[in-house]
């Protein structure tokens, strides 16, 4: 069964508030644990985190020998002397994951489909390394940036848009703009047979 759940009458307060654009679902320090809160994680459990940027030490500290991590390795979220942390190194652009099919448990991507030329290629890639579970976040155009644009000058985001002086690190630009409906639906039609959408959970930010 497909579906979007948005009926404000299942919500908690919180996920209320989280929903309507009042406050958010995550930030950097929780953003792992709140992912991982969907899905069940046994002592057992196997867990890749593509794209984990600063999460890897959470993740690390918190989920110890079942976390495994990935990225660049030379990036805006980590960089070439904290790579370190990494298990693997891939450049998402151009190589498929260092891993053999049905590998991890858990894969999850947050944040780093949006900053790829291709992200159909990426997604098709964590399905194909997992066994079970794959949980990914994909930000879309904030619809606060329109007060940059009607503005004329940038409001509202520190990075991810706009054109700067200088160029922006490697990963950092976010190379699409696109609605809800979009990222929907091409979450939806990336899903190989075998898998299926428990659930699509929309956030919105109020003007």
């Amino acid at each position: 069964k497909l579906e979007a759940k948005m009926s404000l009458h299942k919500l908690s307060k919180k996920e209320r508030n989280v929903f309507l654009g009042l406050e958010r679902s995550y930030c950097w320090p929780n953003r792992l644990e709140h992912a991982l809160s969907f899905v069940k994680i046994s002592k057992k459990s196997k867990i890749l985190d593509v794209g984990a940027g600063k999460s890897a030490w959470i993740g690390k500290k918190k989920y110890e020998k079942n976390y495994y991590c990935l990225d660049y390795g030379d990036s805006y979220t980590i960089s070439k002397d904290n790579s370190y942390i990494l298990d693997k190194k891939c450049d998402f652009e151009k190589e498929d994951l260092p891993y053999k099919d049905n590998t991890f448990d858990v894969v999850i991507c947050l944040d780093v489909l949006e900053h790829l030329e291709n992200p159909h290629k990426l997604l098709s890639e964590l399905f194909r390394i997992s066994s079970k579970d794959v949980i990914v976040s994909l930000p879309n155009n904030w619809v606060k940036f329109i007060k940059s644009l009607i503005v004329g000058k940038n409001i509202t985001h520190s990075a991810g848009y706009g054109l700067y002086p200088k160029p922006h690190p490697a990963g950092q630009r976010h190379k699409y703009w696109f609605n809800y409906s979009e990222g929907r639906e091409f979450l939806l039609s990336q899903r190989p047979e075998g898998f299926s959408v428990e659930d699509i959970i929309p956030r919105f930010e109020f003007l």
